[in-house]
């Protein structure tokens, strides 16, 4: 399997990169300053350039509190970079991984299954909202959303539709120590 990972740098990245490389997948990670997700042809040039059968998108506005400051600027990152990332990945044939958070959801009433109701309560949350749901408009291909949080809490794999490709990422998604839902 040949994968693109746009956002190889950070904790989930890194592991993921080690455990592609650990089973033999061919595996290509792009990072700031090599991808800037909001800029749509950037991203379609580069994900075509890869021809992965995979995108797993892990970059993101992160800064839960700056993005209160800053929605409109989390909002082009995690919206419409999310679309960006879907719209190539469709393109280019691929399934998509995309990141998402617990954060999608109103804080109560957890643990949550794929199915909860989402109702963010603040912009962090809703700005990760925005990209899933343009994730699912734009993706045609074995749609994933991962929510993953900080390294001490509980992460999950929240998985949408399933494919040969796609059931071999969840696989190695679990490899990061992450739980599979549904």
């Amino acid at each position: 399997m040949r994968a693109l990972v746009i956002g190889h740098r950070g904790m989930l990245g890194t592991d993921l990169m080690t455990h592609l490389a650990a089973e033999g997948h061919d595996a290509v990670g792009l990072d700031l300053p090599e991808i800037d997700i909001t800029d749509r042809r950037q991203v379609m040039r580069r994900v075509s350039e890869a021809a992965p059968d995979v995108v797993f998108h892990l970059a993101a506005w992160t800064d839960v509190d700056g993005a209160e400051e800053n929605e409109e600027q989390a909002l082009l990152v995690n919206g419409e970079g999310t679309r960006n990332v879907a719209i190539a990945a469709r393109d280019a044939g691929a399934a998509l991984v995309a990141v998402s958070t617990d954060y999608v959801f109103p804080g109560t009433g957890g643990p949550y299954q794929e199915d909860s109701a989402t109702d963010p309560i603040q912009a962090y949350g809703r700005t990760k909202l925005a990209g899933e749901r343009l994730a699912e408009l734009h993706a045609e291909r074995n749609r994933a959303q991962l929510l993953h949080h900080a390294h001490h809490r509980r992460e999950h794999l929240h998985h949408l539709g399933r494919d040969a490709t796609g059931e071999h990422a969840a696989h190695l998604l679990g490899q990061c120590g992450l739980e599979i839902l549904g």
